[in-house]
C-alpha cells in the first residue's frame, strides 16, 4: 500500500522585524508623468472647491472643543428623535427638524469619507513606497562610499554632513548603517 503524504506549506516570515521580508505591491509607474503630481492636486482642490458649500473647515481650537458622537450612538440618536417627533417635541421647515436634518447630511457625507479615507491611505501607502526605495539606496549607497572614503579624504570630507547624520541616528536608535 502506497502512503500518500500531504505537502506542507513553507513558512513565510511575516514579522515586524523583518518588514522587508515580503514585498509591498509597486505602484502601477515607477515614477510620475510630467505634471501628474500637479494634476492630481489641482483636482483635489477643485473636488474641494465643490464641496465648500457644505463643508466645514474648524481650527483646532474648537475641533477640540466640540461634541463627539459616541461610537454606536447612531440607533440611539435614531430613537430619541423618532420619540421626540412622535411627542411633538420637533418641528421645522418642510416637517424635518435641525437635528433630523443633521443626521441625513452626516449619514450622506460619511459615504463621500469612505472613498476619500480609503483614497489618503493609498496615497500614504504610496509615498511609504516611494520613501523607502530612496531611503535604501540612499543608505546602501552611502556605506558604499564611507567604505570607499577609506581611500579618499576628499571623499570623506564631502560625506562629513550625511556622517553627522548617521552618527546621531546611531546613537538615538541604534539601528542605522554606517
Amino acid at each position: 500500500m502506497k502512503m500518500v503524504t500531504k505537502r506542507k506549506k513553507p513558512k513565510t516570515s511575516r514579522s515586524k522585524k523583518t518588514a522587508h521580508a515580503t514585498a509591498p505591491a509597486r505602484p502601477r509607474e515607477d515614477h510620475l508623468v510630467d505634471g501628474q503630481a500637479e494634476d492630481i492636486y489641482a483636482r483635489v482642490k477643485a473636488l474641494t472647491n465643490e464641496l465648500e458649500s457644505v463643508l466645514v473647515f474648524l481650527e483646532a481650537k474648537h475641533r477640540r472643543g466640540m461634541l463627539r458622537l459616541p461610537p454606536r450612538a447612531g440607533p440611539v440618536v435614531e430613537l430619541v428623535l423618532r420619540v421626540a417627533r412622535d411627542r411633538g417635541l420637533l418641528s421645522g421647515k418642510a416637517g424635518e427638524s435641525r437635528a433630523e436634518r443633521s443626521v441625513a447630511q452626516a449619514a450622506s457625507l460619511r459615504i463621500a469619507e469612505g472613498g476619500l479615507q480609503f483614497l489618503a491611505q493609498a496615497m500614504r501607502d504610496t509615498l511609504r513606497v516611494w520613501e523607502a526605495r530612496a531611503w535604501g539606496e540612499t543608505t546602501a549607497l552611502y556605506s558604499a562610499l564611507w567604505t570607499m572614503s577609506r581611500y579618499d579624504e576628499s571623499l570623506r570630507d564631502s560625506l562629513g554632513p550625511a556622517r553627522e547624520f548617521f552618527k546621531k541616528r546611531r546613537r538615538g536608535r541604534g539601528n542605522t548603517t554606517a
